[in-house]
């Protein structure tokens, strides 16, 4: 059987593939898979989503190593607004930096650090600018991802 009479056949038999599928680039280059529940899109119909048209997004400064050490090493890392940003590092220490920021006010936003990488075991509270998260005063702790949005999206509970 070939493939256009096979979906033809899957097409009348279930109605999973009754509606149309759109596949378009959104800005940061990656393609997104859109469903029309009802069929084919009309010339001007527009797929019911939304996609954001810009970056929001803070740095945090990772302390790599154990806060005893008197010479620290940092490393910064871009973190995207309502986004998991999985990380496989050691720290001692997460601070927020607060001369970079794109799309937000950085003094609105929290972070939530988990040890996984599927954000599923949180590491203390959420974080803040004025809220840095010192993980270990001796050592370094594993760090498996961070999720940040704008305050009030994350419950602190200290």
């Amino acid at each position: 059987m070939k493939a256009p009479a096979l979906f033809a056949a899957l097409t009348s038999s279930t109605s999973i593939f009754a509606s149309a599928i759109y596949i378009r680039q959104i800005p940061n280059g990656m393609s997104q898979m859109v469903d029309f529940p009802h069929g084919a899109p009309a010339k001007d119909e527009k797929p019911d989503c939304h996609v954001p048209s810009r970056y929001y997004g803070i740095s945090l400064n990772i302390r790599l190593n154990s806060l005893e050490e008197i010479l620290p090493d940092y490393g910064r890392s871009p973190v995207e607004l309502n986004k998991l940003t999985s990380y496989n590092v050691n720290a001692s220490e997460i601070t927020f930096d607060p001369d970079v920021s794109e799309g937000v006010d950085v003094e609105t936003v929290a972070c939530q650090v988990f040890t996984d990488a599927d954000g599923v075991e949180p590491i203390g509270y959420p974080i803040g600018i004025q809220d840095p998260l010192v993980l270990d005063d001796y050592g370094v702790v594993s760090i498996g991802s961070v999720l940040c949005s704008v305050r009030g999206d994350l419950t602190r509970s200290r």
